[in-house]
């Protein structure tokens, strides 16, 4: 701003626009070095481990944020209740000791309930473990502060994820993988210190999110809005989360909600809430509608105001998926996470099993316990259930995101490979597994049917194109143009990886090449996105090595296409041979080399995948149970 004449004056939102977009960034390496030398106790004073720890002065530690403070106070605007909370996400409480440095969001008006509200919000959330957050929020009872939501809301984040953090310790839940993250630069907790004597004090033990709802409870505090959604949608339990709808004040409304009543105003229910409600019935996808609880007068859906509004379809209200998806076309909401939970839901590798209760009658049906395609037909059915929700999205006129167009890559996935299951279960190409009464002719029509459809691919490439801008039928870039970005969204690795798999289970070769080309051409795009990203080099890896398995059918027998194709008695015009023969048969060797050549041209990917990576790639079970089939 000095260089312009006049000098352009910072006004105070001028400053807290700058701190805003700098506490969303990660740690820079002096950063890094700073919070590696704090101690486990609390607070984290500075720890020298060696003698050259004690050249680094506090005001190495200085953060960016706290720089940007530092030039605001200079310029003669005082400290409120916003900067404060800035500078304890920066790493500094108010009274000068040190807190945890944090990425944050902040909104730009501060919190309006009380001037100290956001001060306490950032001094329970800049911690590392449970007991120093639960430590912060019994500091915030001291002060005989009113209880506050968003104060709530954020211990109950922390106490939530003390939660997972001791499942995944027990190992009830598989642990994430993934490279060590300084504390604050994640929404996990730590584990406690190793020795007793780095504990914090708390005057009563850590609560479980179920234990501290009872108490606020007691105390006559009654949960609303992003506090009550949070709990809701993140319970332990389906019937837990119930439970917590009952203590809410939209219990009247909730009600007739969960009673399919069309008539409900949609302002009763805050969107953060309904979304909840549909986040909670897609993680229970396996645990009916209709099981009892213990205690009376439950708020549970009793299914007698209105007709359902896909009772065409044949499906079982007691669901929770079917029955989320109802409560989503009645209510016909715009905000996303509440159409992608649904999308998630219908993904999940244990949602399959429980696709097969579908049915009206809500009972698995003997000819697909017998015949073993329950999670096959289950895969179908889901897909099925996905393209109706695209359809309902756009009917809204809502696009995907890139949460959405993820889950869709991994439907079709499953999709594709549950009917080269079924195709190769019916053919019967190995003998010794062969099995020739399967009795649901059904799944196997479908199967073909699917498989011989080209809109699924088309279809998949659309909203990738949609959801990164790409316009084919728009002209070159004109110069008036140029400054704009090229896409309106630069896709994960994590996305290319779910849509070249998508695209390589369905064999469309020509759409592996394009996505390859249009990595070369938004290279820059991708790779500004992939330093943001954790595992970045790992994904990109998966990318390009998933590229070279589907393209050679690396995990069939000799990447040909295997006994599958060459071995059967079956006539050629078996529509069933001829899309298994598709479905196996490798890319052409000119479209290999393109591929290729096209991937060595970026020295960040680190060249073609080996053959070491391959084989590493293949032993994942879906491609050792396509191999067993053959």
């Amino acid at each position: 701003m000095a260089e312009h004449e006049p000098q352009i004056q910072i006004t105070r939102e001028g400053y807290r626009a700058v701190m805003r977009i700098q506490l969303t960034q990660s740690k820079t390496t002096a950063e890094k070095r700073w919070a590696q030398l704090k101690a486990q106790s609390w607070p984290p004073w500075k720890h020298e481990r060696t003698a050259m720890d004690s050249f680094i002065t506090p005001e190495y530690g200085m953060t960016r944020v706290g720089v940007t403070l530092r030039r605001m106070r200079e310029a003669g605007y005082g400290m409120t209740a916003w900067e404060r909370a800035a500078e304890m996400y920066a790493g500094w409480d108010v009274d000068g000791t040190p807190t945890i440095q944090t990425r944050a969001y902040m909104r730009t008006e501060g919190i309006p309930n009380g001037p100290e509200t956001e001060v306490w919000v950032a001094r329970i959330s800049a911690t590392r473990t449970a007991q120093e957050a639960w430590a912060a929020y019994l500091a915030y009872e001291d002060a005989k502060l009113p209880s506050n939501p968003d104060v709530l809301l954020a211990i109950f984040k922390k106490l939530h994820s003390e939660e997972q953090r001791q499942a995944e310790a027990s190992g009830k839940q598989h642990a994430r993988k993934s490279k060590h993250v300084l504390p604050g630069d994640r929404r996990e907790v730590e584990p406690l210190p190793p020795s007793i004597h780095l504990y914090t004090y708390t005057r009563t033990p850590v609560p479980t999110v179920d234990s501290f709802h009872r108490q606020l409870c007691i105390s006559g505090v009654t949960l609303s809005g992003p506090t009550l959604a949070f709990i809701v949608a993140n319970a332990s339990r389906l019937q837990l989360g119930f439970h917590y709808l009952e203590t809410s004040p939209y219990k009247p409304a909730i009600h007739r909600m969960l009673s399919l009543d069309p008539h409900v105003d949609a302002n009763d229910i805050p969107v953060p809430v309904f979304t909840a409600v549909i986040q909670l019935l897609c993680r229970f996808p396996n645990v009916p509608m209709a099981k009892k609880r213990h205690k009376p007068r439950p708020i549970w859906p009793t299914f007698y105001s209105t007709e359902p509004l896909l009772v065409k379809q044949s499906l079982n209200l007691r669901h929770p998926l079917v029955f989320a998806l109802e409560l989503l076309h009645i209510r016909r909401p715009t905000f996303r996470p509440a159409w992608n939970a649904v999308l998630r839901g219908l993904v999940h590798q244990q949602t399959l099993k429980s696709m097969r209760f579908l049915g009206e009658s809500g009972e698995m049906q003997e000819s697909e316990s017998d015949s073993g395609l329950g999670n096959e037909k289950g895969a179908i059915l889901a897909y099925r259930l996905v393209r109706r929700t695209l359809a309902m999205l756009q009917e809204l006129h809502v696009d995907l995101d890139m949460y959405g167009f993820h889950y869709l890559c991994i439907a079709v996935e499953n999709a594709t490979l549950a009917c080269c299951r079924i195709l190769q279960r019916d053919i019967g190409t190995n003998l010794a597994q062969a099995d020739q009464h399967v009795a649901d002719r059904s799944a196997v029509r479908e199967a073909v049917d699917l498989l011989r459809s080209s809109s699924h691919s088309k279809r998949l490439k659309n909203e990738f194109a949609l959801l990164v801008g790409l316009d084919t039928e728009a002209s070159q870039t004109t110069p008036a143009d140029a400054r704009l970005p090229r896409l309106l969204l630069a896709p994960s690795t994590a996305v290319l990886h779910a849509y070249v798999r998508a695209l390589g289970w369905m064999a469309d070769y020509a759409g592996i090449l394009a996505v390859v080309k249009f990595t070369v051409e938004y290279r820059m795009e991708l790779l500004t996105r992939q330093a943001q990203e954790r595992n970045a080099e790992e994904m990109v890896r998966k990318v390009i090595v998933a590229t070279r398995v589907f393209l050679e059918r690396s995990w069939l027998e000799n990447g040909d296409g295997g006994k599958v194709v060459r071995e059967t008695d079956l006539q050629d015009g078996d529509r069933r041979l001829q899309n298994l023969r598709r479905l196996h048969l490798p890319a052409s060797a000119d479209t290999v080399a393109e591929v290729q050549a096209l991937i060595e041209t970026v020295p960040e990917w680190q060249g073609w995948a080996s053959d070491e990576e391959v084989e590493e790639y293949c032993s994942d079970w879906r491609f050792r149970h396509v191999r067993d089939m053959s």
